[in-house]
């Protein structure tokens, strides 16, 4: 009975053989691998070129011996066109005859290689066998295994008894059968490159194939060129260098046998890795109500082996932006998901959040072809922030009323109330978003498109509450309040925002007023002029009376509008809002009837109005209102109205006074293209040249004093915030309009100029300095100050004789505080009163001086002011 064992095997192609007993020499078998062959009559031949002896089969040639002198040989491939396909058994048997052989060359072409037929070879150090055989010797040192070389696999064979070795699969598979005593039986034991079909082995037995492996023992080298080449564990003696390619499975073995290892490709340098590498982003999936993630990553390493991959992972809020790269590495391993497999260029796992969201990067940990992990390329991915939208929104309360006005019945009272549980967590915003022109017609609906980034209209106020009261113009109202909250890092920096939405509400003013229509319209006077016409129809309902109100200031759409692509809608809900019977547009144009004309003239920046009529319906007075309507004279506004408000908006930075600027445009039949303001507070401009001044840079003004918005409609707004520097602010706004054929047209308002109160004050001080020489190089410097209604705080004088100022430098240097340098030297302040002075002796660099004053304005606010610099010699 036969045991077959599939252990560490060793059958290759070798290349490269250094051995004083070949191992044909001591197997009693025909050979290890031969081809079968059905012989036929052959004629010997001995060939006097080449000194081989062959026999001629017709077909084919067989090396039998060698008679010349040679010590290096290299058996033929053919002789005179007939090939040489196999090396007779004993050919090269005697050593009396082939001692002196060192190196022999086996061409491509041999398919069979007979028993004992390198025996007589013992010097034989150096040689080439094709990768369809195998050969090792006794003092073999250093073997080359063909790429063609499939697998490498050693076996034993435990009873001295012949068996019968066949392919199937044409080798494809690797995979042999092995028939014994009539028993098939399947193991892959045998390997061998596809270009042979079939090779038989006969009468090989434990004894001859343990001598056989015992040969491996004094190898030094091993070359694997197939990248793929399978072998058995433990297959290559532990004193062999294995050399292979830096991806391939003769590196793996190494490593897992820990073997030194060489690559054939070299040693690639650390950026040329990380250059060759493609990393992806992590990849996830939230795992539906587990507040969990499934997170994957994957990479391309081209020719490169890889230790593992991995993804760092920061889930307690740890990580900030500015720390991500350095927080995120693997010198912080806490929170790791990590792939361990060798060569694995993808990892997934799934991973919880603590309710701060995770920080995520991936990495990949490469060989640089040390095989020494300790010494590998590093590349990490991009640092990622991702959390679980539905579990911050869990967090977030947020209530939404609905409550009609109790002094309107058509008004709606829009109440939104926001609140949250996690402190990671940072209300930014509440608000709500409605449509009340019949857009939104049912609940589905308001829940899918009534978000903040639509473009219904929305109002976001303070911060815990918002509310707004919105009358219902027929269609009813639909509504969904929100609440807005920021996700900070742990530094405090914003890294991502969610918004949570009530869930909508529908309203409808309960009055019967669908059966009251009221239109209105406006037909031109004269050039400037415009009739507002207004007609109502109630049915059967009395019609108390009916009127107008109107807007021609243009302070009604005057709305800080954010969103210039909203600004239409934003100013259309305003004029809603803003014209309605008692408010301060109500000049109460009304007469009892249900019509009503009122002739009013465009100021400059158009009229808005709305017609309305009072109807009373049993016994209760009502008010319907018609859609606000916009008219405006092309002689008054040139087809373009601007209208800019400027409004205090507390200290800057500085301490200076700013102000907000809004301006609203609106053009006629042409499309605006772009608005904004162009501002100087420099204090260079006046009045005679300011207009000249505040243009756009295409026209050679400052871009860094041009505040734009790009937009696209009739109607457009710009808001800016400009603090004064201490010298006001003067400023235009503007717009860029496109009529049908292209044509692009700039628009200016006239120059206004902004004086803040500390502005107000400079304007009123005065500070001159004076001198004269005393004698020799002393100089008396004075100091007078004019302060008008202001009392003087202190006023002095600051100098420099270290030749340190110069004229393009005094103004800076010589001020109060860290101006003054250490040799720089300030007369003493004087209090109430308007001059001083002193003597300063001048050191041969002549004496830079500066007079200033300083003026108490209130209890608390100081104001100082500085002559210009003045050289004394």
């Amino acid at each position: 009975m036969y045991k077959w064992k599939r252990t560490l095997g060793f059958l290759m192609a070798v290349a490269l053989l250094a051995s004083a007993t070949p191992v044909a020499a001591a197997m009693d078998t025909e050979s290890l691998f031969a081809p079968s062959v059905e012989a036929s009559a052959a004629s010997r031949v001995s060939d006097f070129e080449t000194g081989f002896e062959y026999s001629d089969y017709g077909s084919y040639a067989e090396i039998t011996g060698y008679e010349g002198d040679d010590t290096e040989i290299e058996i033929p491939s053919d002789f005179d066109g007939t090939p040489v396909t196999r090396i007779a058994k004993g050919a090269f048997a005697d050593a009396s005859t082939y001692g002196n052989l060192t190196k022999i060359t086996i061409p491509e072409t041999i398919e069979y290689i007979g028993a004992n037929a390198f025996a007589g070879c013992t010097k034989v150090t150096e040689g080439y066998i094709p990768s369809k055989f195998v050969g090792i010797c006794a003092a073999c040192k250093e073997i080359k295994v063909s790429e063609n070389v499939q697998e490498l696999v050693k076996f034993e064979v435990q009873d001295a008894h012949k068996t019968k070795v066949t392919t199937s699969d044409g080798l494809a598979s690797l995979y042999t059968e092995y028939t014994l005593d009539g028993t098939t039986l399947a193991e892959r034991a045998l390997a061998v490159p596809k270009a042979v079909a079939q090779a038989d082995v006969d009468g090989l037995t434990a004894a001859n194939f343990t001598s056989f492996v015992k040969k491996y023992s004094t190898i030094t080298d091993v070359w694997i060129y197939n990248r793929e080449c399978k072998i058995s564990d433990g297959l290559i003696p532990e004193s062999a260098v294995i050399h292979g390619y830096r991806v391939s499975t003769a590196r793996d073995y190494a490593t897992s046998e820990k073997r030194e290892f060489k690559p054939i490709d070299g040693e690639a340098s650390a950026e040329e890795i990380l250059n060759s590498i493609k990393l992806s982003e992590v990849d996830y999936q939230e795992v539906a109500n587990t507040q969990k993630f499934k997170l994957s990553a994957s990479a391309e390493v081209g020719d490169y082996s890889v230790f593992r991959i991995g993804i760092l992972v920061d889930r307690d809020n740890q990580t900030t932006v500015s720390t991500a790269e350095t927080y995120l590495t693997l010198d912080n391993e806490s929170n790791l998901l990590n792939a361990k497999k060798r060569n694995a260029t993808t990892l997934s796992g799934t991973v919880a959040e603590n309710g701060y969201g995770l920080w995520v990067r991936p990495y990949i940990v490469v060989d640089n072809g040390s095989g020494d992990e300790s010494q590998a390329v590093i590349k990490y991915g991009e640092p990622q922030f991702i959390f679980s939208e539905e579990h911050v929104k869990s967090k977030i309360t947020t209530g939404f009323t609905a409550t009609q006005d109790t002094t309107n019945d058509q008004k709606v009272i829009m109440l939104t109330s926001s609140s949250i549980e996690n402190d990671f967590y940072e209300l930014s915003e509440t608000g709500f978003v409605f449509d009340r022109d019949g857009v939104i017609t049912s609940e589905a609906d308001a829940k899918e498109k009534l978000t903040v980034d639509s473009d219904f209209i929305h109002n976001g106020k303070g911060k815990n509450t918002c509310s707004v009261g919105i009358v219902d113009t027929g269609n009813g109202v639909w509504a969904v309040g929100y609440t807005t909250v920021v996700l900070k890092d742990a530094g405090g920096q914003e890294i991502a925002k969610v918004t949570n939405y009530s869930d909508p509400i529908y309203w409808a003013a309960s009055t019967p007023l669908d059966a009251v229509s009221v239109s209105a319209d406006a037909s031109a006077v004269n050039d400037v002029k415009f009739k507002l016409n207004v007609t109502a129809d109630a049915g059967d309902y009395e019609i108390v009376k009916t009127g107008v109100i109107y807007d021609k200031s243009g302070t009604v759409s005057n709305v800080l509008v954010e969103d210039g692509e909203n600004a239409n809608e934003k100013i259309k809900q305003n004029v809603i809002n803003s014209l309605v019977v008692g408010s301060s547009y109500d000049k109460d144009t009304s007469v009892a009837g249900s019509s009503y004309a009122l002739s009013v003239s465009d100021a400059g920046n158009g009229i808005w109005y709305v017609g309305y009529a009072v109807v009373k319906i049993d016994g209760k007075e009502y008010t319907k209102y018609s859609e606000p309507e916009y008219v405006y004279s092309d002689v008054q506004t040139e087809g373009v109205a601007m209208h800019m408000a400027v409004t205090e908006n507390g200290k800057n930075a500085l301490g200076r006074d700013s102000y907000r600027f809004a301006v609203v445009s609106r053009t006629n039949k042409e499309t605006a293209i772009e608005s904004g303001i162009i501002f100087n507070r420099d204090g260079v401009l006046t009045e005679a040249n300011a207009k000249d001044s505040l243009v756009l840079p295409s026209e050679g003004g400052s871009t860094s004093n041009t505040v734009a918005r790009k937009t696209e409609g009739t109607i457009t707004s710009c808001i800016a915030t400009i603090g004064d520097a201490g010298k006001g602010i003067w400023f235009v706004s503007y717009i860029i309009t496109e009529d049908a054929s292209g044509k692009r047209t700039t628009t200016y308002t006239e120059p206004c100029f902004v004086n803040s109160h500390e502005s107000a004050v400079r304007a009123n001080l005065h500070v001159s300095v004076g001198s004269s020489l005393v004698g020799g190089s002393t100089h008396r410097v004075d100091a007078t100050a004019v302060t008008g209604e202001y009392n003087v705080d202190k006023i002095g004088i600051i100098f420099s004789r270290n030749g340190e100022v110069n004229a393009d430098n005094a103004a800076s240097k010589l001020v109060l505080g860290d101006g003054v340098g250490a040799s720089d030297k300030i007369v003493t302040s004087v209090t109430d009163t308007n001059s001083t002075g002193g003597t300063i002796a001048d050191k041969g660099n002549g004496i830079w001086v500066v007079g200033y004053v300083t003026v108490k304005v209130s209890d608390t606010e100081y104001v100082t002011e500085y002559s210009d610099p003045v050289l004394v010699k």
